[in-house]
């Protein structure tokens, strides 16, 4: 009997599939060390799908995916040749490539990790500036590490100018996101603003003071509006920031900022004139009863003359927000 013969074309597969995985394995940027290798965190990947177990799987499964235009593949590509994962050596140029891939899929992450290399001049030159427009790209596609990036760029001058209160912003930005930390670091800047105030008189730290403002601190908003109001700690009198920034610290239950706001008002500046509005402030902020004397009188007068400037029906009005304006911002929060 002749003995059965394997078709040979089965073989030559086998043949052709084994010269790709050594050919594979034996590319330059595939020369992987699969003992002792650090694998890629598990918290960066986006997909439930279960990868591969070993690092030369698990590479030649993740390129594949990043082939097939997964941006977030792509993004972790670029991980593991930064940080030398599964095996990898370290490689910035190439790290570099797989992450420009990403960004250009819309990928926020992999432009928040391009905008800190930019930042070092790792593997690219130092250029603070592309970094930063980076960062704010970052942000825009979602990236929750971005916030804090900008923070640090407005506080530190890093391809912007040095501004305190839109550090502020996004150091509070970041802290909502729960970046671990950031919000006992803003408490830390309330504190000092918060330190600052010595009775009657208010000796402000701004810069602490601008770096809380965005975290329901009523008097670091309050000390905010005063700098647009008088055009003092480096700001241009603007009227109109002035009133937005009275206004959260009045909210906020600060009672000298319902006392601004209210002649803000009055007077209508940043806002339209509003004799109803204007009445209703003042006296939340007299029913808080910690007004110094002198601020107490001039408060008191005040109110007197736009409750005389009011109609009958306009004092219904004002006595009825009044009471809502008592019963809901009333409390000094934060303070």
């Amino acid at each position: 009997m002749e003995e059965t013969k394997k078709p040979p074309h089965l073989l030559l597969v086998f043949i052709i599939f084994m010269l790709a995985v050594g050919l594979y394995v034996l590319r330059p940027e595939n020369n992987i060390k699969e003992e002792g290798a650090r694998k890629e965190p598990a918290a960066i990947s986006r997909t439930e799908e279960k990868p591969p177990e070993t690092p030369i799987e698990y590479l030649a499964w993740l390129e594949k995916k990043a082939s097939s235009g997964d941006s977030n593949a792509m993004f972790r590509m670029g991980n593991n040749y930064r940080y030398g994962y599964n095996g990898l050596e370290p490689d910035s140029v190439k790290a570099i490539k797989w992450y420009k891939k990403a960004a250009r899929h819309g990928d926020g992450d992999a432009m928040n990790t391009l905008a800190s290399m930019y930042g070092e001049g790792e593997g690219v030159p130092l250029d603070h500036e592309k970094a930063f427009d980076l960062y704010m790209k970052a942000l825009e596609n979602g990236s929750k590490e971005a916030p804090y990036n900008l923070s640090r760029a407005y506080y530190k001058g890093l391809g912007v100018n040095v501004d305190y209160l839109m550090s502020g912003k996004y150091l509070a930005m970041s802290a909502k996101s729960g970046k671990e930390g950031v919000q006992e670091v803003i408490d830390k800047y309330s504190r000092k603003c918060h330190e600052t105030r010595v009775g009657e008189k208010i000796y402000y730290d701004m810069k602490s003071c601008y770096m809380a403002a965005y975290s329901e601190d009523a008097l670091a908003a309050h000390a905010v509006a005063i700098s647009f109001y008088e055009g003092r700690f480096g700001q241009e009198v603007d009227h109109k920031k002035a009133f937005e920034w009275f206004q959260k610290a009045a909210k906020g239950g600060f009672s000298g900022a319902q006392y601004y706001l209210a002649m803000l008002y009055d007077k209508g500046l940043g806002v339209d004139p509003d004799k109803v509005e204007s009445y209703a402030w003042i006296g939340a902020g007299i029913e808080q009863k910690d007004f110094s004397v002198r601020m107490l009188r001039k408060a008191k007068q005040a109110k007197d003359v736009l409750y005389s400037q009011l109609s009958e029906e306009q004092r219904l009005e004002a006595e009825e927000k009044l009471k809502e304006y008592i019963d809901n911002y009333s409390a000094q929060k934060d303070l």
